[in-house]
């Protein structure tokens, strides 16, 4: 079992869903993709088809909050696994949306 599968099963044996919110909380105006350190990125947490649609459309549009109403899971399911990926440091969070990011370093020359 992986670092990340441990942590998973632990968020999803003692965590109910508003002691996850609470820690969530500070992250739901944040733009959500996926790491690009495959040493994070690829983490295998053991997760299932409907888990890695939710990671899939975690594309730098969308903030935490957005892919919680999106309702790919149901609701506890969601909140597990976005707190799973920000423990385990899987996506990349910003204050920014992902696109307007990248092109505003592109046009500033980084």
């Amino acid at each position: 079992m992986t670092c990340a599968a441990v942590i998973y099963e632990g968020l999803k044996r003692t965590w109910d869903l508003d002691r996850i919110n609470a820690e969530m909380k500070p992250f739901q105006g944040q733009y959500v993709w996926a790491a690009a350190d495959p040493l994070y990125r690829f983490q295998d947490a053991g997760l299932d088809e409907e888990e890695n649609a939710l990671l899939e459309a975690s594309d730098g549009r969308k903030t935490v909050k957005t892919l919680s109403a999106l309702s790919i899971l149901p609701p506890i399911d969601t909140a597990r696994l976005l707190l799973l990926q920000v423990v385990t440091f899987n996506p990349r969070l910003d204050q920014w949306p992902g696109g307007m990011w990248r092109a505003y370093l592109q046009v500033s020359g980084w």
